[in-house]
């Protein structure tokens, strides 16, 4: 079997502390598998990882791990738990394994559609904002940043735009609820900071036009 074809994941996992090993995960270079559902990675258009605590009377007992993928139909959740410290070691691994098999294809695939949206003159949609040649178009406020105007920063649980001229205009994209904000850190550091703005200027893209 050549090395592309073989599993980088085959094995039977646990779903929290003080279950059995006995849901299945099973990712190749082609597809991910969990539980019995499975997606084909190249048709996956939206990825999401966050670790946030599970709280119970105000007390943080344990930790909830959650990646997810998304394609333009279908949508699978790996999520884990674990309580009171245990199995933490476990888990922390696991999702490392998950993501070191999967994070580098899907996000390099989706960042791929994005620039060449942009450099087709379209611009690249990502939920909640959109970016063309013009700037950032915050969607649920119906504004746009400019490029001139526009101050991004990545915080430890989210990504903040602002507008310089007008701190009212804003949005914070949350890094636990907000599908592919890693690959939107990515492609504004690409035209921000390596030229790709210029490039694409050439073209003007309007916001509005959809394409991730």
């Amino acid at each position: 079997m050549p090395d592309s074809a073989k599993p980088r994941i085959n094995k039977q996992v646990k779903l929290h502390s003080f279950g059995s090993r006995n849901s299945p995960l099973v990712i190749d270079a082609e597809t991910i598998s969990f539980k019995g559902k499975q997606l084909r990675i190249k048709e996956i258009n939206g990825i999401l990882y966050w670790v946030s605590p599970v709280v119970f009377y105000h007390y943080m007992i344990g930790r909830r791990y959650h990646i997810g993928f998304r394609t333009p139909d279908d949508q699978l959740d790996i999520v884990f738990r674990s309580f009171f410290g245990f199995s933490k070691k476990y888990f922390k691994k696991l999702c490392n394994k998950i993501l070191d098999a999967v994070w580098e294809p899907v996000t390099d695939n989706i960042l791929q559609q994005g620039i060449d949206a942009l450099r087709a003159g379209k611009a690249a949609d990502f939920e909640q904002c959109q970016v063309s040649a013009e700037g950032v178009y915050l969607c649920r406020k119906q504004l746009l940043i400019t490029w001139e105007d526009l101050v991004y920063e990545k915080m430890y649980n989210r990504l903040v735009l602002n507008s310089k001229s007008d701190h009212a205009v804003f949005t914070n994209l949350e890094l636990s609820k907000c599908w592919n904000v890693d690959v939107l850190i990515t492609l504004l550091d690409w035209l921000t900071e390596q030229g790709g703005l210029k490039e694409i200027q050439q073209t003007g893209a309007k916001p509005g036009t959809a394409t991730l």
